[in-house]
């Protein structure tokens, strides 16, 4: 189950365990306190999807694929899908948008997508790796990295990790500039500021984020 929030509502998807099964999602007013039902796919979309990103100014929820390579737009406004893109890749934590450019953690650095022209910037977001910010670019945390937006321009990726009966959670503040060169335009984290926070027990990192 996948759930996100949009102008104030709680939009809500669930899918069955077998493929004809159809998916459905509901949205929540608190305004009205009632639900409403979300209208199911018209196209051809598979069983599975997950919830990759929100983004807000275009009223929309993207999601991706766990089979394919499809990223897809559901239109919170029209209250429809589409394909947005067949060639998207697979990017398995969760992106934040800024603007027209969705950003997501993959393969130990912070990757860039272009959602007006569809298509992934040739090179990850550069000065977080030699500041030591990132998890390390290899093995298991490399793969493990959640971003978000926290408003005017500003990410924060959070990852984790154990050490003993700790729980060592970073958070990565950073803004990213642009850089224009005369064939390319280069995006650059600056406004870097880094925090751990270590927590004892067995909580795990999305209770972390709800608190």
């Amino acid at each position: 189950m996948y759930a996100g929030v949009m102008n104030g509502k709680i939009y809500i998807w669930g899918c069955g365990l077998e493929v004809d099964i159809p998916r459905t999602g509901e949205v929540f007013d608190p305004t009205l306190n009632s639900w409403s039902e979300l209208q199911h796919p018209t196209l051809d979309i598979p069983p599975y999807l997950e919830l990759h990103a929100v983004w807000e100014e275009q009223n929309r929820f993207l999601f991706q694929s766990t089979e394919t390579k499809d990223l897809y737009v559901y239109d919170a406004e029209q209250d429809s899908w589409a394909l947005y893109d067949s060639s998207y890749g697979r990017r398995r934590n969760k992106a934040a948008v800024v603007g027209e450019i969705m950003y997501v953690f993959h393969k130990g650095e912070v990757h860039a997508y272009d959602l007006d022209k569809r298509k992934w910037f040739k090179k990850a977001v550069a000065n977080l790796r030699n500041q030591g910010c990132l998890p390390p670019a290899h093995g298991p945390l490399s793969e493990e990295g959640t971003l978000l937006h926290l408003g005017n321009g500003r990410l924060c990726l959070i990852w984790d990790q154990d050490v003993g009966d700790l729980k060592y959670v970073h958070c990565i503040k950073f803004a990213v500039c642009k850089e224009r060169y005369v064939h390319r335009v280069a995006l650059v984290a600056c406004a870097v500021s880094s925090s751990v926070f270590y927590i004892k027990g067995d909580r795990i990192l999305q209770s972390c984020l709800a608190l």
